[in-house]
């Protein structure tokens, strides 16, 4: 891993790890970091970020985002790169 995969993986676009069509300046969902009945996660395609309005859980990338659900930071450039 070099700092061009890190970049690569960077640049993915959570919206499309989760196979969501972008539609709009945000997209909503419902949270994958806690239990949720209804959708309080808002993913922010064009700035790459990510916050839950319920539990508080946010990031800036897709780094942060495969982080959240378990991943170490080598894991989850691996697999962002990949993508």
């Amino acid at each position: 891993m070099n700092e061009t995969d890190i970049e690569r993986a960077r640049k993915v676009q959570i919206h499309t790890i989760l196979g969501i069509k972008q539609t709009a300046r945000r997209v909503k969902v419902k949270c994958l970091f806690h239990a949720d009945k209804n959708p309080s996660l808002v993913i922010y395609p064009d700035g790459g970020g990510y916050h839950c309005f319920s539990c508080g859980a946010n990031g800036h990338n897709a780094i942060d985002f495969s982080m959240g659900l378990g991943l170490t930071f080598k894991e989850a450039v691996r697999q962002l790169i990949d993508f």
